[in-house]
């Protein structure tokens, strides 16, 4: 049976882990966008070539950046639940301040 430290350790190594791919994948789609746009400049290429692809591409980055801020959120959450249920010392420092985390209107959300 697993005591609640080593879930604890757990959730913070995979935490991690999650932050750092979404990162990962926010870099290499900021790469992959900038060398769609720099594509469209070469010489010969109309210059709406590629515009759907860009569309999409914006699509997938803001997904990405929201993605980002849902795990920013969770990591308050999961930071509150620690701090209730104690299962690892806190550490200052490590994890995002809640209210940069929370995404426009959600503290309208929560007055109404």
């Amino acid at each position: 049976m697993t005591n609640l430290s080593i879930a604890g350790l757990r959730i913070q190594r995979s935490l991690i882990e999650l932050e750092a791919a979404i990162e990962a994948a926010m870099t290499a789609a900021s790469t992959l966008n900038s060398d769609l746009l720099m594509a469209r400049s070469v010489e010969g290429a109309p210059p709406a070539a590629g515009q759907a692809v860009l569309i999409r591409m914006g699509a997938a980055q803001q997904s990405l950046l929201k993605a980002s801020s849902d795990t920013f959120r969770m990591h308050g959450d999961l930071r509150k639940l620690n701090e209730d249920v104690k299962a690892l010392p806190a550490e200052d420092g490590e994890c995002p301040d809640r209210h940069m985390a929370e995404a426009p209107g959600d503290r309208e959300k929560a007055v109404a």
